[in-house]
């Protein structure tokens, strides 16, 4: 098994080589040469196992034994998601919640028309915020920790290296956690000051360890992506900086992302005949694990692709036009083109302007491979957008549905949910619930449809108590809230204890104003921690 690039320019390199390269010398993402297909008595032979060991007998499928031995693949499950991994004790992993059938309509939607309460559904919640930051970037990152130490154990480099991520929030504070007090790694995390939410930023920035650095950059996300990304392809930053990849540009953290498709379809398959998964989508490694899974030999109906006012993916499968600025067209693209900019909402994960993992998406439908890729690429950087063939989206549409949420379909959403079922959705997951709702109710062309007992599996990729005002807005909607007076006493509700306790605790952050990556590299040149710790309240 062997990874290459998805721009066709850069040597094929071992899974371990691809997992500490994490980004393409060419600006490409690694991805194995051919995807590996599920063994034939799969579901007898994975239906009974943990979490822990399903992970394992995946990860083998991608690794071979002669790069990572199985049993070292085994031993490292175990510590990431086994009885004594940063999983809740006792719980499940990933477990499963499923909702009342009924949920009343949405205030917005046409009563005359086969509205989600006319078409009860199956829905169950896959929660993926049992790990210790609450977020679903934990399982991918619990063991992109604990591989990155296992191979720069075995190589006895002296070498530090600089493990180094963008962040809206989720993935910063995860990635932190998962390399916190490592041997012979550093951690350096980009996040958009004043952008993430004052949870997220506490996280993040509590955790004093001597490895780990967090930057607030003045800008948005895609700026310290693009600031990432910048070093990545910097042959000398890489060099000096023995940079890896924490983002889901690094495939290994597919890979992990694609044990919780298959586990959850497990448990679920003997009582539904179509299974249809709504992942709420920003950067897209989330819905593209399930893709992946699907490719595998996993039978998902559909993939739902819900995104918020930030929805270059939904414009994608409507046009097939892939541009951040939704005016743009091939006959008006010139090299001047203004990069847009990202629209704040209350699920600010989704908040991106370009989904840094589409690639990996475009080089299964490319019809020249990675030679498309390439110039489609080129395009997007030279003349802010490109289009793809007929022949790209219909494959695309085959595999995928998408919907946009806006934020006032957010907050009802979380209202109408607590009401009906007694659960509280962070904004992330309620825009995929909504998104959800539109495909059961039939607002997309009928050829699309699966037919037979279609059941729904939303996944929850964070802890509602990480989003307090997005979710205070939508309790505040709902009946059972109304007799909740203040805003500690709505806390409480959904809350809980680990983030309460955030509320003065100290911490770390060194502030970049210029935004280069020239200020980053001093950074990281620095000897850390490079400011004191400083007390600050939510």
């Amino acid at each position: 098994m062997r990874y290459i690039s998805t721009r066709g320019q850069a040597p094929a390199l071992s899974f371990s080589a691809a997992v500490l390269a994490g980004l393409a010398p060419d600006g490409g993402l690694y991805v194995p040469e051919s995807l590996p297909q599920l063994p034939a008595d799969w579901q007898v032979k994975y239906r009974d196992l943990s979490f822990a060991d399903l992970a394992a007998e995946l990860v083998a499928l991608f690794v071979d034994p002669s790069d990572i031995p199985h049993a070292d693949l085994r031993r490292l499950a175990l510590k990431s998601f086994g009885p004594h991994s940063r999983f809740a004790p006792g719980a499940d992993v990933t477990p499963l919640h499923p909702l009342a059938r009924a949920v009343p309509r949405a205030s917005n939607d046409d009563p005359t028309t086969n509205a989600p309460h006319r078409t009860p559904l199956n829905i169950d919640i896959l929660e993926l915020f049992h790990g210790p930051t609450l977020a679903f970037k934990d399982v991918a990152l619990q063991f992109l920790g604990n591989l990155f130490e296992y191979l720069l154990a075995r190589s006895k480099s002296t070498k530090t290296v600089n493990v180094l991520g963008a962040t809206s929030g989720d993935t910063g504070s995860a990635a932190i956690d998962g390399l916190r007090g490592k041997q012979g790694v550093r951690v350096c995390i980009l996040h958009p000051h004043g952008k993430v939410s004052p949870v997220q930023e506490a996280q993040m920035t509590s955790v004093l360890d001597e490895n780990v650095c967090n930057v607030a950059v003045d800008g948005t996300f895609d700026d310290c992506q693009a600031l990432v990304k910048q070093l990545f392809s910097d042959p000398a930053a890489r060099d000096e900086f023995q940079l890896a990849a924490v983002n889901s540009i690094n495939f290994a953290r597919i890979l992990a992302q694609i044990t919780y498709y298959v586990h959850s379809y497990l448990r679920l398959k003997d009582q539904h005949d179509q299974l249809v998964y709504s992942v709420p989508s920003g950067n897209f490694g989330d819905v593209l694990a399930g893709m992946y899974a699907r490719a595998m030999g996993v039978p998902i109906a559909k993939l739902v692709i819900a995104t918020n006012a930030n929805d270059i993916l939904h414009r994608f499968l409507h046009s097939g036009i892939y541009s951040p600025d939704p005016a743009w067209t091939p006959q008006g693209a010139d090299a001047t083109h203004v990069p847009a900019a990202a629209t704040p909402t209350l699920s600010p994960a989704m908040d991106i302007t370009v989904a840094s993992n589409f690639e990996r998406a475009l080089l299964a439908w490319a019809p020249n491979g990675a030679t498309d890729v390439r110039q489609w690429m080129e395009d997007l950087k030279n003349q802010g957008g490109f289009s793809v063939p007929a022949s790209v989206v219909d494959q695309a549409r085959q595999v995928f549905w998408s919907h946009r949420v806006p934020d006032h379909e957010i907050v009802d959403t979380i209202g109408r949910y607590y009401d009906a079922c007694d659960y509280i959705l962070d904004p992330h997951t309620a825009v995929g619930v909504r998104a959800a709702e539109q495909f059961g109710a039939g607002l997309f062309p009928r050829t699309t449809v699966p037919t037979g007992n279609v059941h729904f599996i939303c996944l929850a990729t964070a802890h509602p108590g990480k989003f307090g005002d997005a979710v205070h807005a939508g309790l505040r909607r709902s009946r059972r809230a109304q007799g909740v007076g203040s805003e500690e006493a709505l806390d409480a509700l959904f809350v809980p204890p680990v983030l309460q306790a955030l509320k003065n605790v100290p911490r770390r952050v060194v502030r970049v104003q210029d935004g280069t990556a020239a200020e980053v590299a001093r950074v990281l040149r620095s000897e850390w921690p490079m400011v004191e710790v400083q007390k600050a309240k939510l």
